[in-house]
């Protein structure tokens, strides 16, 4: 597939799943979420897997699952790179990094357990 491709596709899953996301259809946001993990994943990008784990991450703290939600973000703040994936906040509207770095759900999910 080529790249410009795999960008499309990655565009159009985030959207699904922040539709439901906005929607709170949790079941299916988080169905959009786990597709948006498993393609990121099979593609070998860095940048959209990063995204992935953000929503999937999301997606559980929506769902008060919180040590999954955290074991999800922090995955993707150890991929996230702000030199080479600075242009999200272009292409979705907001710095994937800011959201994942500012979390703070590893105090949260902590106490919970």
């Amino acid at each position: 597939m080529l790249q410009a491709e795999k960008a499309a596709k990655f565009a159009v899953l985030y959207g699904i799943w922040a539709r439901y996301y906005v929607a709170g259809e949790v079941a299916m946001q988080r169905e959009a979420a786990a597709e948006f993990a498993v393609e990121a994943e099979q593609s070998g990008e860095r940048g959209s897997l990063c995204l992935a784990l953000r929503t999937l991450g999301t997606t559980y703290v929506t769902m008060g699952e919180f040590a999954a939600g955290q074991q999800h973000l922090e995955r993707a703040r150890g991929l996230y790179d702000p030199e080479n994936q600075s242009q999200f906040r272009f292409q979705y509207g907001q710095d994937i990094g800011a959201t994942v770095l500012l979390s703070g759900l590893g105090a949260v999910a902590s106490r919970i357990r």
